[in-house]
């Protein structure tokens, strides 16, 4: 029926990004979602070593309109996500936007 269905029957869509390395097709995918009406969510961002490495491409995301999707064990355990630097690195800390799940 040329119909995009996400999770339940809702207009959010559980999407993984390629493992290996970061392309700008990850930003053409969620565009052409958005102009179906979905919302892209972002499965475990904190996994991929070139997120690990630049934070900017989450940036990119959000302004496409992206969620993500993490596990309480990578906010918690900062080790899970780079063990090369601690939970109060600045430039870690400043990208994100908190929310509450209710």
């Amino acid at each position: 029926s040329g119909t995009v269905r996400g999770i339940n029957g809702s207009r959010y869509m559980l999407v993984e990004l390629p493992p290996e390395s970061w392309s700008d097709s990850c930003l053409d995918m969620v565009y052409e979602l958005g102009i179906l009406g979905v919302v892209p969510v972002i499965a475990h961002p904190e996994r991929y070593r070139y997120v690990q490495d630049d934070l900017r491409c989450l940036n990119r995301l959000i302004r496409e309109g992206c969620l993500f999707q993490i596990n309480s064990g990578s906010l918690l355990l900062r080790k899970s996500c780079r063990e090369d630097s601690d939970s109060d690195d600045p430039a870690w800390n400043s990208q994100f936007s908190w929310f509450r799940c209710t």
